[in-house]
């Protein structure tokens, strides 16, 4: 498993029973969508692991709930996530916690425009 030897990585633990799990999918696969083209994420691997199947994995990492999302650097995490969320918030959490410094102008609207949705 490549995010457990020093890329920074977006992994996220799920079922296939899981309906949380089931709306989280295509989040992250918009969130892969978003940030394919900037140069510093050339190195980002975003990942679905089955918690069932990789238990020893998932118990390694402590993931207790369904669906659980880990931001990793450099093999160690830095950030984690219980639940489902919107593409946009997971543009925004990539960017704060493996230090996305260059984000596409879009990918940045997407981002913000989240961030001013929670604030109000």
């Amino acid at each position: 498993m490549s995010f457990l030897c020093g890329s920074s990585a977006v992994v996220s633990f799920g079922t296939t029973w899981c309906g949380p799990c089931a709306v989280l999918a295509p989040e992250l696969a918009t969130l892969a969508a978003a940030l394919e083209d900037v140069p510093s994420l050339e190195d980002l691997d975003i990942a679905k692991v089955d918690a069932e199947e990789a238990s020893s994995l998932a118990s390694r990492h402590g993931v207790g709930a369904y669906p659980t999302t880990l931001w990793m650097r450099e093999g160690h995490e830095v950030h984690r996530m219980e639940g489902a969320a919107p593409a946009a918030a997971l543009v925004q959490l990539t960017a704060m916690h493996l230090s996305l410094i260059h984000i596409s102008e879009p990918t940045r609207r997407y981002a913000i425009s989240y961030a001013v949705f929670c604030l109000k």
